[in-house]
């Protein structure tokens, strides 16, 4: 009995390595990991093309604004500017909005994208070493065949893979809009559960050919006594045990967090990829897509809310419920109402062009011209015309005031239509050789006379009276003294001027600075309501 066992014994440690010992590993482990290193190569076209969206989001709104700023500036009216002032502000407030989320969004579309690769990178390593050791069909590390087959069905490298070698192919950052449907909530579809490498999971060994790259113990890569730990291909998807047939699970469809029997912290790679993929796929803050030239969208944009109680209001903060009526009535006055065919409010801004000298060819519509800097120079070119215009009519209203008196002489004269009428004022003498308007003009005393009154309208001086040589109030009012009843007054005493204040001392000023003082007062005033009207 004791010697059969030795026997036996003998037998057993000469008996040649079993067949499943070595082998290459069968495509029902290696397959899922090829198929989601495919499913997640259009990742960084994925986080590209949202990007695209944001800035072409942002020059969009940059470039309406701009549109409707220099239409403003060219119309130059406060009809123009209640209906498009609180549309400009309200995408300003948008604008300001999406620069502050891109620092966020920026990030996620690129950790997504950086996280994509590498776990591509991963696979792509794993099947370069694993395709490239190759011999023979039947003495290779990764076969087509299911598990335990007889040996052949050898995948000769990358190439080998024929068309699904293109899952590992290099990453393009070419937009695009693909689903990302192999992410879920939970974890990545493709990523299918698998209980490790073991040794029947291998194709049988074809003679003394065979792979020992997945292979456990003394027929594994330490051929001296095997590996103490638990190899792992791919950061841990594909799992080889020490022994050669324990059991060392990896499951990718659960390696989201919030999963269930999550196994994020088994595939720690793995669950990072997922939550910045998933990010990417559902971002936590959805881009804002509101088209603004659509009414219904428009109206109910809280940006422009805000705004028309602002800059219409005249009323500080966010819109209050009290504040409802009045916002509502000026959508409805201005917005609402064009309701029906919304475009043609925006064809308004058809009505202004740009000059050939912005463009560099020829005059353009506003509307069709999206070049920011063309625009900018547009608003320049337009508040610079508001501008001499307003200065243009503030000269002619000064001129009009420095020869209103000449002019109410000249009147008094053409107003007498009859020539003995005329010859009674000695202010004015008539022409019978004129044929044409009044015969009655000045004569060469109403020409002093009226030349003299513009100049002390001026403040200067005519030889006559000079109010400002007396330092009294009594000498100054002493000017007027025996003049007739209801005449002007030569002088008067003041101490405080309209538009300018309380004097540093009270000073003697004649009638007439009095009275083109105040209507210096009101010229600018006069300006800008004729610009705006």
């Amino acid at each position: 009995m004791y010697a059969y066992g030795i026997i036996t014994a003998i037998l057993i440690l000469l008996r040649p390595a079993d067949a499943t010992a070595k082998g290459a590993l069968s495509k029902g482990l290696w397959g899922p990991l090829l198929t989601f290193a495919g499913k997640i190569r259009n990742v960084p076209g994925r986080a590209t093309a949202k990007l695209n969206d944001q800035a072409t989001r942002r020059k969009n709104i940059a470039i309406l604004q701009n549109h409707i700023a220099v239409f403003m500036a060219a119309k130059n009216d406060n009809a123009t500017t209640s209906e498009f002032g609180p549309i400009m502000a309200a995408l300003g407030k948008l604008m300001q909005q999406m620069t502050e989320d891109d620092t966020s969004s920026n990030q996620d579309a690129v950790a997504a994208a950086a996280a994509s690769e590498y776990l591509r990178g991963a696979a792509a390593e794993f099947f370069n070493v694993a395709a490239g050791s190759y011999n023979a069909d039947t003495n290779a590390c990764l076969t087509t065949n299911t598990k335990n087959s007889a040996a052949g069905g050898g995948v000769n490298g990358v190439n080998g893979l024929n068309q699904e070698q293109i899952n590992l192919a290099e990453p393009s950052a070419v937009p695009n809009s693909e689903s990302l449907d192999d992410i879920t909530p939970e974890g990545f579809k493709s990523l299918t559960p698998n209980d490790g490498i073991k040794d029947n999971d291998l194709g049988q060994v074809s003679g003394t050919q065979s792979c020992q790259l997945f292979s456990a113990g003394a027929n594994g890569l330490l051929s001296t006594g095997g590996t103490t730990n638990t190899i792992k291909f791919a950061l841990g998807y594909l799992k080889r045990p020490s022994t050669p047939d324990g059991a060392a699970k990896a499951d990718g469809t659960k390696v989201g967090t919030a999963a269930p029997q999550s196994t994020a912290s088994d595939l720690p790679a793995y669950s990072a990829a997922h939550e910045a993929i998933l990010k990417l796929k559902n971002p936590t803050k959805p881009a804002d897509l509101t088209d603004i030239k659509n009414h219904d969208q428009l109206k109910d944009l809280p940006e422009l809310r805000a705004a028309i109680k602002n800059l219409i209001l005249k009323k500080k903060g966010e819109p209050a419920t009290s504040d409802d009526a009045a916002i509502n009535k000026h959508i409805a006055d201005y917005y609402t109402k064009h309701k029906g065919n919304f475009d043609k409010f925006w064809e308004k801004l058809k009505t202004v062009s740009i000059p050939a000298e912005i463009t560099g060819t020829t005059a353009t519509p506003l509307d069709q011209v999206t070049d920011l800097g063309q625009l900018a120079a547009a608003l320049a070119f337009y508040t610079e015309r508001n501008s001499n215009e307003l200065q243009s009519k503030i000269a002619k209203l000064q001129a009009k005031n420095s020869k209103t008196e000449v002019k109410s002489i000249e009147q008094i004269c053409k107003e007498k239509e009859d020539a003995e009428t005329c010859r009674q004022d000695k202010n004015c003498k008539f022409n019978e050789n004129k044929k044409e308007g009044s015969k009655c003009v000045l004569s060469e005393e109403g020409e002093k006379a009226a030349e003299k009154e513009a100049n002390q309208e001026k403040g200067e001086k005519d030889g006559k009276t000079d109010c400002a040589r007396h330092t009294t109030k009594e000498a100054c009012e002493a000017e007027n003294v025996g003049l007739a009843a209801g005449a002007k007054a030569k002088c008067g005493w003041i101490d405080y001027v309209d538009g300018t204040g309380k004097l540093p001392k009270p000073e003697c000023r004649s009638s007439s600075f009095l009275v083109n003082k105040q209507f210096a007062l009101s010229v600018v005033s006069a300006a800008f309501v004729a610009l705006l009207f």
